[in-house]
């Protein structure tokens, strides 16, 4: 991703729970830094039986506690509001959803981590009148791949005795961690699509083959292509009208693109931009 792609995403004075200031993190995510307690009380709640809410950001350690606090509560209904956070938070609830058999509600937001992995492994999926469902990418976007890809050049470049570049000697040197760390999200992602039946593309629509520099959602009917499918939704989901009074009751500066996909043929894509 480039640095700056997101930057005035939200406005400043937006109504949505928590006061947002946006960076992009090394692992496909939304940050926050909010002036507001809400995200240190209100992390999480049940507010009924069977019912659980969970605002702010995906965190490993805000999800383990979310995860321990849910036990035994018989959790069938998970309501979310998350602008995201790291890969690995993203899919470690992701399979609490699926293995608890929960349905996930969208309350306002649910972009980056939220949408890839969460979203998509509720048992159901209501999308409520005035909410957005967002992707601007996943542990196989291009740059990420770019990135493994030069680590295992450089590495087989040197256990086989070659000369490696000062520019490749710095790049291994100050990723030799975090390349390990890409392998685990990679992995984690990827087992978690494989058994959701998601395909893992609808996290890269709007950047390959096009990149068009901005988050997105897409229309019901290519969720389901996806893989994502028992969703429930306002009729107008996708359209012109309903993405600019939620993107505007949300307190998105920008509205997001609306893209569709339509297969050709077995295996292959054709990616529109909808009305």
């Amino acid at each position: 991703m480039t640095n700056g792609l997101f930057s005035g995403l939200f406005s400043k004075n937006q109504s949505f729970p928590m006061k947002l200031v946006l960076r992009i993190l090394t692992s496909v995510t939304f940050a926050v830094s909010t002036s507001s307690t809400l995200a240190e009380s209100l992390k999480y709640q049940f507010p009924a039986a069977g019912v659980a809410y969970y605002v702010g950001v995906l965190t490993d350690s805000d999800v383990d506690q979310f995860i321990s606090a849910a036990k035994d509560k018989n959790i069938k209904e998970l309501m979310i509001t998350s602008q995201g956070g790291s890969i690995l938070a993203g899919v470690q609830l992701g399979r609490w959803v699926r293995s608890n058999r929960v349905e996930v509600v969208v309350d306002r937001l649910c972009m980056s981590s939220c949408a890839n992995y969460v979203f998509p492994a509720g048992k159901g999926k209501i999308i409520r009148p005035g909410s957005l469902v967002i992707w601007h990418g996943g542990a196989e976007q291009k740059d990420f791949r770019e990135l493994r890809e030069r680590m295992s050049r450089i590495v087989r470049a040197k256990s086989l005795g070659e000369t490696v570049s000062i520019e490749d000697e710095a790049f291994h040197a100050d990723n030799t961690s975090p390349s390990k760390l890409w392998d685990v999200q990679t992995l984690a992602q990827k087992e978690l699509f494989a058994e959701l039946g998601v395909d893992e593309y609808i996290t890269r629509l709007g950047q390959e083959p096009v990149f068009y520099g901005k988050p997105w959602t897409t229309t019901i009917e290519t969720m389901k292509l996806f893989g994502i499918d028992g969703i429930l939704a306002d009729d107008r989901y996708g359209s012109g009208e309903y993405l600019a009074k939620a993107a505007k009751s949300i307190g998105l500066n920008n509205i997001p693109m609306v893209l569709s996909a339509t297969r050709s043929g077995p295996g292959t894509l054709i990616q529109v931009l909808s009305d």
